[in-house]
């Protein structure tokens, strides 16, 4: 891995890193290690309205010193290297703040690595309103997707009503006002919901684990299957003590609720 101590620019600061997409393919991979054999490398970012994939697409493109071999004297080279993820780019475009960013070249595999990579910083000007303005655009598509399984495993664990479809912030806004409830009451009982939710945390990878999950007669089990069994055992009055390292009981009724998912013995 190469790294390149470039300086952020006087008046800028880092808004957001991320690492070029498409680097992978067979094609790209050679445009990199060529790229990464250039002197004086810089990159810059382009818009691609009529990328049919994407028409908020920006393209990653290298420039870079080459030597041919008709001439001594480097010739100036530019190549495509890859692309902004895609969400980055929609946000830089609905913020409509491309027009102010630069791109800050952070790191970069070097000729022959196996694995590739480029790592690029957005920089941009150091205006609190600005800044605020790119960040909040994400926060709020986070904030509006569909709730966590953790999440809702939390509503269902506390008893809550589930009478819908919980976004995110909606989610993360019951929990919080719950936490502060049940911050009231004895403080065992906010530490056995949280040992539940740990638990429940533990029995979704062991039950995800297609090396181990025959021993227990059953398929992969979704994370859905194994909050609503673990919940079920905690309304039947177990605590979070009592469960840990225990995935055998889980098991069972994951399987009650889901008869689909039995494995058949021979």
């Amino acid at each position: 891995m190469r790294y390149f101590k470039r300086p952020i620019p006087k008046g800028y600061q880092i808004y957001t890193t991320f690492e070029v997409t498409g680097l992978h393919i067979d094609a790209n991979r050679e445009v990199l290690d060529e790229f990464m054999l250039g002197d004086n490398l810089e990159i810059s970012f382009e818009l691609e309205p009529q990328n049919p994939h994407d028409a908020n697409a920006i393209k990653v493109v290298g420039t870079f010193d080459r030597i041919t071999s008709s001439s001594e004297v480097p010739e100036r080279a530019k190549l495509s290297l890859g692309y902004i993820p895609r969400q980055i780019s929609e946000g830089l475009h609905k913020t409509e703040i491309f027009s102010v960013v630069i791109p800050r070249l952070y790191s970069s595999s070097e000729h022959g690595d196996r694995w590739v990579d480029m790592t690029v910083d957005i920089l941009g000007p150091k205006d609190d309103k600005l800044l605020s303005k790119y960040h909040d655009y994400f926060e709020q598509k986070r904030k509006s997707r569909p709730a966590s399984p953790r999440d809702l495993a939390f509503l269902k664990l506390t008893q809550y009503e589930l009478d819908e479809q919980y976004t995110v912030g909606e989610a993360e806004y019951i929990i919080d006002y719950m936490r502060k409830k049940f911050a009231e009451e004895p403080p065992e009982l906010l530490a056995n919901l949280d040992g539940l939710l740990q638990i429940i945390d533990s029995a979704i990878t062991e039950f995800s684990d297609n090396d181990f999950i025959e021993d227990y007669g059953m398929m992969a089990a979704p994370p859905e299957a194994v909050i609503d069994a673990v919940v079920l055992l905690s309304i039947s009055g177990l605590q979070a003590a009592e469960l840990v390292d225990q995935y055998e009981p889980i098991a069972k009724v994951i399987l009650a609720l889901n008869p689909s998912l039995a494995i058949e013995q021979n």
